[in-house]
């Protein structure tokens, strides 16, 4: 996967794979912290997207969920 990203991009696909690694870690706090479940998007879209939002709106007063999300894609992009 990696040669295919690095050879469509010029970048070698660092900001490709950092952004996965920032939404997996986003994705990790939602489950572990918060405890959304993955089929939770299709049964309960509202409330996730009024958890997101509410998260993305204010991200200075949810600083413990972006520190938490940066620790885990930290982790995953040194996983590489």
């Amino acid at each position: 996967m990696h040669s295919v990203v690095a050879d469509r991009w010029a970048t070698g696909g660092l900001g490709v794979y950092s952004g996965g690694d920032g939404l997996s870690g986003f994705g990790i706090y939602l489950g572990r912290i918060r405890r959304w479940n993955s089929w939770d998007v299709l049964v309960h879209p509202a409330g996730v997207s009024h958890d997101i939002g509410r998260i993305a709106a204010h991200p200075l007063a949810n600083a413990g969920s972006m520190v938490f999300a940066a620790l885990f894609a930290t982790f995953l992009f040194l996983g590489i």
